[in-house]
């Protein structure tokens, strides 16, 4: 495979495995959850998220999910260009999925 197929492969991999996003839920006080949009303010720069108590000795960890697509178009989109499988019953193609997440500590 050659360098500059390597990153397209990947992410057609990912789409391919998708991963749930976490609900929106910023007054969880454990694990708070926040959707960002375009130009929206992230949690670290968030006057509220930043109040929020932690325990001595531990800090915040963010977990950025980016790529968010609908699943249900992405299926149809699939079927429409190769066809459905015969042997997939499971309709459970609905919702929102990232392709990838990073980890920012």
């Amino acid at each position: 495979m050659q360098i500059q197929h390597v990153f397209p492969f990947w992410k057609a991999v990912e789409a391919l495995t998708p991963q749930k996003i976490d609900k929106d839920n910023p007054d969880d006080k454990l694990t708070p959850a926040y959707k960002i949009e375009f130009g929206g303010v992230m949690p670290w720069d968030n006057a509220k998220h930043v109040r929020k108590p932690v325990s001595y000795g531990k800090v915040w960890r963010y977990t950025l999910q980016s790529g968010i697509y609908d699943l249900t178009s992405l299926s149809t989109l699939l079927e429409d260009k190769i066809g459905a499988h015969s042997e997939v019953f499971d309709d459970g193609r609905k919702g929102s999925v990232w392709i990838s997440k990073i980890i920012v500590l």
